[in-house]
C-alpha cells in the first residue's frame, strides 16, 4: 500500500489544502512505473532529475474519450 498526502507541504497555505495535495497526488502518480516495467525514478539519495510522465499501459480514462473543458463567463 503507497500512501500520498499533504506531509509535504511545508506549511498552512492560509486556504483548504485539498487542490495542492491533490495535484501532487497527481505528479506523484503520473511517474508511477506500470506494473512489471522497470522503475525509473531516482533513488531517495540521488539529485533531482526531471522525469516524463509515464503512460498507463490501460488507462482508467480511454485516450478516444472527449475532453471537456468548463469556462466561466
Amino acid at each position: 500500500m503507497h500512501i500520498i498526502d499533504g506531509s509535504t507541504v511545508p506549511a498552512n497555505p492560509g486556504v483548504n489544502p485539498a487542490l495542492t495535495i491533490t495535484a501532487l497526488a497527481e505528479r506523484a502518480l503520473a511517474l508511477w512505473p506500470n506494473h512489471g516495467d522497470p522503475d525509473q525514478r531516482p533513488t531517495l539519495s540521488s539529485p533531482y532529475r526531471r522525469l516524463p510522465p509515464i503512460p498507463a499501459h490501460t488507462p482508467a480514462i480511454p485516450p478516444q474519450a472527449a475532453r471537456h473543458q468548463t469556462h466561466i463567463d
